[in-house]
């Protein structure tokens, strides 16, 4: 990773299609720090080398996901990978993979934001409620808790090998926020939710790699929440065609 004199080779994707023909790479030097990151590497690189590198970051407290990105082949959040811990001399920096590069590390979010978008990403009460406190125990509060942390940094939508070969696919992040409302008790319309996946661009377009589960920098297991959604679709079927129970009638989100 460093040389004698304390010193990181980055080497950057670069790529501005309002002036480049292709894509290239340019490598920096960088001086290191104690317990340095990539993002502050990177941010040197601006202030001392290139000011014209660009980049996403705000928090740097691994909270806004905005600098996520691909470093030594790897999805990573930028402001939480120390360089030191990459035991490599060369520090290889890409953009997210699956979208379109704006600038150089920036890409196009909007096909992520579009999908996000779709699943309703709200609660839906119950009327009676909105004036009152409405409490959850401590079990029904489990059952989506791991969801609750994602940061939309889109690691786990570049990492998707279905939204690369199919861009209708809604992808990992939308569908774990879709998990996360609908099995929320406090939720009304939780069977809608899920008729509305109920697609190949929905919860049957998975392929079940678990990419999206290993790329997350918060520990958000988005096929898990998948395959939950799968199986209440199978059982709601199910209950239907054996008449087992009226349409609409016994499936509350108690049921996961």
């Amino acid at each position: 990773m460093t040389n004698s004199e304390g010193i990181a080779l980055f080497d950057v994707y670069r790529f501005n299609p309002k002036t480049d023909a292709a894509p290239r790479r340019q490598r920096f030097e960088v001086d290191l720090e104690r317990h340095m990151t990539v993002l502050d590497g990177l941010r040197q690189i601006q202030d001392r080398r290139d000011c014209l590198l660009a980049f996403r970051a705000s928090c740097q407290g691994g909270r806004c996901g905005g600098c996520a990105m691909r470093i030594n082949g790897r999805i990573r959040l930028a402001c939480e990978t120390r360089i030191e811990a990459l035991r490599r001399r060369v520090v290889r920096v890409d953009p997210l993979p699956n979208l379109t590069v704006i600038r150089d590390l920036v890409v196009d979010m909007d096909p992520f934001w579009r999908s996000y978008e779709q699943v309703r990403p709200w609660l839906s009460p119950d009327v009676q409620y909105v004036e009152c406190e409405r409490l959850q125990t401590p079990k029904e509060r489990e059952r989506f808790c791991a969801y609750i942390v994602c940061i939309l940094c889109g690691a786990c939508y570049a990492a998707c090998p279905v939204v690369r070969r199919s861009p209708w696919f809604l992808g990992p992040a939308a569908l774990a926020k879709a998990f996360r409302f609908a099995a929320d008790s406090r939720e009304t319309e939780a069977e809608e939710r899920l008729d509305a996946l109920n697609s190949h661009a929905g919860v049957w377009g998975c392929d079940a790699i678990f990419r999206c589960v290993h790329v997350c920098p918060k520990g958000v297991p988005p096929a898990h929440a998948i395959a939950a959604m799968r199986r209440r679709l199978v059982m709601t079927k199910a209950r239907q065609l054996f008449r087992l129970i009226p349409f609409g009638q016994g499936t509350s989100t108690g049921q996961w």
